[in-house]
């Protein structure tokens, strides 16, 4: 399908748009710029456009599905009367331009899939709120009503709309927000803490958009939420304990209202959601209880017999070259060094093997700022043009653990690089190093891409 995404350089929309791009769609995205970010990686269509200022400026005749995300944050900032039309005009004012767009199809769009959230329904922390629930008499309630409302009238012979609870992802939401506060020692609970957290892991909201795509059967409202809500205090401690950081100081419920006002209701009050409709059409999630989420998100790694959080960087990059070629490439160590910005002095001093195979040993000296640094890695697993992974050591990092993947896809090779990375000396290094830590690491990823670019046009 040849699908328009608004909404995909965000937190959800980029990795659906890696998903649906392996699983062959072509992607037409939204970008209120003339093009996508340097680090997009994913062969794309890019429409310039921003909805909230003007019609669609092409026909959308050619599209097939739709999948429809943009929308600002509701936690930026207080709600103050220019925000709060900030959020109203990215959400009602944005989907009824998206669904003006479609009116001028010759025929009806195969699939619209459209972002809400659970803000639709009341604050009450004991009833279950489901699909047919009443609507709320707050802010959040009255943005979601107008967000909502200009699908009815969309020319699709399926639309979704997808109310949304907090969603988890290492790289972005709310976790992004809670996790140096926690470094820092100041993580714990809001308010009483009795409070209940609709939440769903962002794996799985992708995975059911993928599917709503596919197949026939999902149309309506589904509530996006895993099927276990919990507590801010649970919420918190499970946390704590993925982490390993204190969660000792909790945040009085009036500190939030004088910082917040209106907004601090999203914090202290209630959403008891559940996910009546995706359960009754057999929708799986894959982590439906917040300790097996929490425990992804936080990029847990084994070392010396304990589970330690990470941090995580994830890199694709889209070669026109068949998979074979660009593997080799790749696992020749020696192109390391063509590819890693020179100022970093990258040598190669030793390898255990002719070759890289599973057990090979690799001995590297580097300079970090002019500081002279010696690394040892192993090459812990070894599935030729698959994938192949490497762990330090002896190195500069407390754990770094870089996974590399080649997928052959349309036109071409998909490169994924996930690295799994912790700074050394606990709490003090997140709090001091690790800016500058992301700040390298992103660099090289950055210089790479563009190394490979030019070798790869």
């Amino acid at each position: 399908m040849k699908l328009l995404i608004t909404g995909a350089t965000g937190f959800v929309g980029r990795a659906l748009c890696l998903q649906l791009f392996r699983e062959g769609h072509e992607l037409l995205v939204v970008s209120r710029k003339k093009s996508l970010p340097v680090d997009w990686g994913l062969p794309s269509e890019v429409l310039s456009w921003d909805p909230t200022k003007q019609p669609c400026p092409r026909s959308l005749d050619d599209i097939d599905g739709l999948v429809h995300l943009m929308g600002e944050s509701v936690a930026e900032s207080r709600w103050t009367p220019k925000r709060r039309k900030i959020i109203v005009d990215s959400r009602a004012l944005a989907t009824q331009r998206v669904v003006d767009a479609l009116r001028s199809r010759s025929k009806p769009l195969e699939c619209l899939i459209s972002a809400s959230a659970i803000g639709f329904y009341p604050y009450d922390g004991v009833a279950d709120l489901v699909e047919e629930s009443q609507t709320g008499k707050h802010f959040l309630a009255e943005v979601c009503q107008q967000w909502e409302a200009p699908l009815a009238a969309a020319s699709a012979k399926r639309t979704l709309i997808l109310r949304c609870g907090m969603v988890l992802g290492a790289d972005g939401g709310a976790f992004a927000k809670l996790r140096p506060l926690f470094a820092a020692g100041l993580g714990g609970r809001l308010g009483s803490g009795q409070q209940v957290m609709s939440w769903i892991h962002r794996t799985d909201l992708i995975m059911f958009i993928s599917q709503a795509l596919r197949e026939s059967q999902w149309s309506g409202v589904y509530n996006c939420v895993s099927p276990f809500p919990v507590s801010n205090q649970e919420f918190t401690r499970v946390l704590s304990s993925a982490l390993a950081m204190p969660a000792i100081l909790p945040v009085p419920s009036l500190a939030l209202k004088l910082v917040f006002g209106e907004m601090s209701d999203i914090l202290l009050k209630s959403q008891k959601v559940r996910p009546k409709r995706l359960l009754e059409q057999g929708f799986t999630f894959r982590y439906p209880r917040l300790t097996e989420a929490l425990a992804e998100v936080c990029s847990l790694h084994e070392k010396d017999g304990r589970s330690k959080a990470c941090h995580r960087l994830e890199s694709q990059q889209f070669v026109a070259r068949p998979l074979p070629e660009v593997f080799d490439f790749f696992c020749d160590p020696h192109n390391l060094e063509r590819i890693t910005p020179p100022l970093v002095q990258f040598k190669i001093e030793s390898m255990s093997t002719p070759q890289i195979q599973e057990g090979t040993i690799i001995r590297y000296r580097l300079k970090l700022h002019g500081i002279p640094v010696r690394w040892k890695t192993k090459i812990l697993s070894w599935k030729p043009r698959e994938q192949f992974v490497d762990n330090q050591e002896k190195g500069p990092y407390a754990i770094w653990y870089h996974t590399h993947k080649f997928e052959a896809v349309r036109g071409g090779t998909l490169m994924t690089d996930q690295v799994k990375y912790r700074v050394p000396l606990g709490c003090l290094g997140e709090l001091f190093a690790l800016p500058w830590v992301r700040m390298n690491v992103r660099s090289i990823f950055a210089y790479r891409r563009e190394v490979i670019g030019k070798l790869y046009p």
